[in-house]
């Protein structure tokens, strides 16, 4: 019965969330909007309309334009949190990215935050939290617990440090149908799972509890994202948010003496 609670109140949080994202009133939407707009991608709707989508072709540049806030000079569409204190631990910057498996942009902007975390993964502490935002509307095609197994293999894939291998596989072999992208099954996340190295035993105990990161995931997400939260989105030191695929920027205006900057 606790188990089906848990999945219940995680569901209602997802079909909330993309309500709130349809209407526009998420924290944060406008400047996912506008920032990719400078990628030269379209908020809202798959890379393509057939075929496969990877990370969306070869966006343009990325607008780094910076705008000054109390504090470091980051890049536009990023803003300080509310009440957020330092999190960081011993000069090694925290950052938190934010992402729903199904999210387009997130998708689209993947080759973005791998480099960013490929980059700083020995410089910075790196925790990926695994949100609904677009996820919602698939749920009401294909209902709740499809589309939910892959956000706990998203978590449980972060948790052994394998994300970015999962992520890769996932964003590759993902198919549109009807101009939105389409849930994998159990047996086509479970085959992911095996090319990109996680190991077996681990991620079924993991499965079985993924409800629970799942929870903590969003309410963290909430929290610092002012009331509300946005995919793909980023934290710098608990103190400042924007989309993820800026990251680079800000941690470097932040924290300007990390290695890499």
């Amino acid at each position: 019965m606790a188990d089906e609670q848990g999945i219940s109140m995680i569901a209602i949080a997802i079909i909330v969330s993309s309500l709130m994202i349809g209407i526009s009133i998420y924290a944060g939407a406008d400047n996912i909007r506008n920032g990719l707009a400078g990628l030269g991608i379209t908020a809202g709707k798959p890379a393509t309309t057939t075929g496969t989508s990877g990370a969306g072709g070869t966006p343009a540049q990325v607008n780094n334009t910076p705008t000054q806030l109390i504090g470091p000079t980051l890049p536009g569409n990023w803003e300080t949190i509310s009440g957020g204190t330092s999190c960081s631990a011993a000069g090694k910057p925290m950052v938190y990215l934010f992402l729903d498996p199904y999210c387009p942009a997130c998708i689209q902007t993947s080759s973005y935050v791998t480099a960013f975390a490929n980059k700083f993964s020995s410089a910075v502490d790196i925790n990926y939290k695994i949100v609904p935002t677009h996820s919602g509307s698939l749920i009401q095609k294909y209902g709740e617990e499809q589309v939910m197994l892959a956000f706990k293999y998203y978590a449980c894939a972060a948790k052994q440090g394998k994300l970015i291998n999962y992520e890769e596989e996932f964003n590759t072999n993902i198919q549109i149908v009807n101009g939105d992208y389409q849930p994998y099954n159990a047996t086509q996340l479970a085959t992911m799972a095996t090319k990109a190295g996680l190991d077996s035993a681990q991620l079924n105990g993991c499965i079985t509890s993924a409800d629970t990161i799942l929870s903590s995931d969003t309410s963290l997400a909430t929290q610092f994202g002012n009331g509300g939260y946005y995919t793909p989105m980023s934290t710098i030191d608990c103190k400042y948010v924007g989309p993820s695929y800026t990251s680079e920027a800000a941690l470097c205006a932040v924290f300007p003496n990390t290695a890499g900057c």
